[in-house]
């Protein structure tokens, strides 16, 4: 079975931060490192049954990861223990919106707009201007 933080090819081109979740009895891993410089998320299967099995991907005899299409980030990254999903968020540059800190927040914010003096204007204000048609 192959380490997942041992998995740094290509070195030209990829750098591992950390790994996010390292699921050994399933035998995958979900990183987080860059890419040609860009924050990224990869993944790949380090299988187990053979100890000297690369996994999946490989190129070139050497163990990689799969570079995971952006538009899936928001679903794995609910698979990620609540620490490292932080970490992730801030590297990734993206809202982190399911940590009890970030509702909390919210809910502070809210209760401050809701308890300001010009409440009711702005909920006017809020609704003249949204779309709540759905389309």
């Amino acid at each position: 079975m192959v380490d997942p933080v041992t998995v740094v090819s290509p070195r030209d081109r990829w750098s591992l931060i950390t790994v996010l979740r390292n699921e050994e009895a399933e035998a995958w891993s979900l990183a987080l490192g860059r890419w040609d410089g860009k924050a990224r998320l990869a993944i790949r299967w380090n299988w187990k049954d053979d100890p000297g099995d690369k996994g999946n991907p490989v190129s070139h005899g050497m163990p990689t990861w799969f570079i995971v299409p952006e538009d899936l980030y928001e679903t794995l990254l609910r698979e990620v223990p609540e620490d490292k999903q932080r970490l992730a968020c801030d590297v990734l540059g993206i809202a982190y919106e399911n940590s009890a800190a970030f509702v909390a927040d919210a809910r502070r914010q809210s209760l401050a707009v809701a308890r300001s003096p010009h409440a009711k204007e702005d909920q006017e204000f809020i609704d003249a201007v949204s779309d709540w048609s759905g389309g």
